[in-house]
């Protein structure tokens, strides 16, 4: 992952996940964007932070929209390892 690089990821199937993982190296804001390239799909956005002492993740923001775009935006995040969980729901 890198800032502004557009990754291409494939979710096929309703019960289909895709999992993105980066670090952040200083504070600041990350912004997810998961659009579907044709149709329309409602698409679940999880983002979670990791805690490297117990290992566990830990949610931190949601966002679920139709329509075939979704965003997930969350500021002021530490440095630290984060997590991005993709779901679709329904497509078109």
């Amino acid at each position: 992952f890198y800032p502004g690089e557009p990754q291409n990821r494939s979710l096929h199937l309703p019960t289909d996940v895709d999992w993105a993982k980066w670090d952040m190296y200083e504070a600041g804001n990350a912004v997810v964007v998961a659009a579907k390239r044709s149709g329309s799909a409602e698409i679940l956005a999880t983002f979670y932070s990791y805690d490297p002492i117990n290992g566990n993740l830990s949610q931190i923001g949601q966002a679920r929209e139709s329509g075939g775009v979704t965003r997930l935006r969350l500021a002021n995040l530490a440095p630290g390892t984060y997590y991005v969980k993709l779901e679709v729901f329904s497509q078109t």
